[in-house]
């Protein structure tokens, strides 16, 4: 019934059912927080103002937005009324002209669309995007309420994350400012990423699939490696693999380093040979519907570990096993941070460093975060990761990430190694009482499987 809406709204497979699923979110929102709360998504193509960029790439509206509505077009503010129990969204003027070459999008005053959205997202009061502001001052002169919500991205320092959030709420300002309202915005960005980081059952179905997807891209991949001799063979191929899987693609661009370019972290040139006897760190992710996924895998190109790479991976390997002791509710990242990277020094140390080896690191000892929280984004939650501090609740997904990079040396059994590499191993695990449950569990990183894998071939 709303198949030719999939282009521009995100229902998780749910269809007209899913209707109360957002609402519910809403009503959530607004009873957390009493008032007037005004969010904006994105508002234009952030294609339109580069004149030379002539492919538009799959468009994610704002994950806040996604949330509530479902919408994912360009042009979307949400406005919410507590006392009121009202919900009105503004869109753009239906423009018959853009969907010509952009295909369907929701607009305002048009009936055809309004029943969508009533069916889809529970919507019922639309408007025009030009209207918003008038709308606004309007429920602040009935309710005679002196403040509003919003939502933007600060941390404790006061430092903004420039976004269209805070360009949002830097309008708010200059517009009461012009019109002599004063007025207090508040921020519920907190309270607002408390629910969305808190995931439903389609949400854990969906985060399921998309790592399901990953496992048989990964798989498909290894089975070729030998065939491959560039990194931008094995990326084309991650690509091919995903986009036959999933209409919604990757969940970010993927990463394939061989060699020493894995020490670069978000390494993006994907473009240098891939030598016989090197290892190859892969970092992809999966969008499925309105969730991802994120999974990295460190690999030997010719299905072989050397001596000291499987030392090396093996480390790396058991510091998650480590980390995952203790990842259960009331746990924090930081907590799990402490062990991971302490745990892989003491390693080093003791299996590299002790026996005579050397190790050369641009790091002190923590490379990034062992882990982070998914969900809607990839990096999901407060971007300053302020969240790190706060304990980890059920149904909570979060990354387990350890890793190391840089070169190292070693003798074993009387012969003389030495690598220049990086090493990742990434997982996703939803929270669960008690513990976790490892959505990617079927992906293969045990170096003997991994081997086995690459010989299936």
């Amino acid at each position: 019934m709303f198949s030719s809406y999939s282009g521009c709204f995100i229902d998780d497979g749910l269809g007209s059912e899913g209707a109360d699923r957002f609402h519910l979110r809403r009503v959530e929102l607004m009873t957390k927080n009493p008032g007037i709360t005004v969010i904006s998504g994105i508002l234009s193509d952030p294609t339109e103002s580069l004149g030379w960029h002539h492919f538009r790439p799959f468009f994610f509206q704002d994950p806040s937005i996604l949330y509530l509505t479902g919408i994912n077009q360009c042009g979307v503010i949400l406005m919410l009324d507590s006392e009121r129990h009202e919900v009105d969204v503004f869109l753009p003027r239906k423009n018959t002209d853009k969907e010509f070459w952009d295909g369907k999008q929701f607009g305002a005053h048009n009936e055809e669309d309004a029943a969508a959205l009533k069916g889809l997202s529970g919507l019922t009061r639309i408007h025009s995007l030009t209207d918003w502001w008038t709308c606004l001052l309007d429920r602040l002169s009935q309710s005679g309420s002196r403040h509003i919500n919003t939502y933007f991205h600060q941390n404790r320092k006061k430092r903004w994350l420039k976004d269209n959030h805070y360009s949002f709420y830097q309008t708010l300002k200059r517009r009461f400012k012009r019109e002599h309202l004063q007025i207090e915005i508040r921020n519920i960005a907190s309270s607002l990423i408390e629910d969305r980081i808190r995931c439903d059952e389609p949400s854990v179905k969906h985060a399921s699939y998309a790592n399901k997807i990953a496992d048989q891209v990964f798989r498909s991949v290894c089975k070729q490696m030998k065939t491959f001799s560039k990194e931008h063979h094995i990326y084309g191929a991650i690509e091919g693999e995903v986009r036959a899987s999933s209409p919604f693609g990757t969940s970010f661009q993927p990463i394939v380093a061989a060699g020493r370019n894995a020490n670069v972290l978000h390494y993006t040139k994907n473009d240098d040979d891939v030598m016989d006897g090197q290892l190859v760190l892969m970092d992809f992710g999966i969008r499925w519907h309105s969730m991802v996924s994120d999974i990295s895998r460190t690999i030997p190109k010719n299905g072989q570990f050397n001596p000291l790479q499987r030392v090396l991976y093996t480390i790396v390997l058991n510091a998650q096993h480590e980390c995952l002791k203790w990842l259960a509710p009331g746990v924090t990242i930081d907590e799990l941070n402490s062990r991971c990277w302490k745990y892989i020094d003491t390693q080093l140390h003791k299996q590299i460093v002790e026996k005579g080896g050397t190790i050369d690191r641009a790091y002190k000892s923590v490379p990034h975060n062992v882990g982070h929280l998914i969900g809607i984004q990839v990096h999901e939650g407060d971007p300053f990761r302020g969240y790190r501090t706060i304990p980890l609740v059920a149904n909570n997904i979060i990354t387990l990430e350890p890793g190391l990079y840089g070169t190292f040396s070693c003798q074993i059994d009387g012969h003389f190694y030495k690598e220049t590499c990086g090493i990742r191993i990434e997982d996703n695990y939803l929270v669960v009482p008690g513990g976790s449950r490892n959505l990617s569990g079927d992906i293969p990183k045990h170096p003997s499987d991994i081997e086995a894998l690459m010989r299936a071939n």
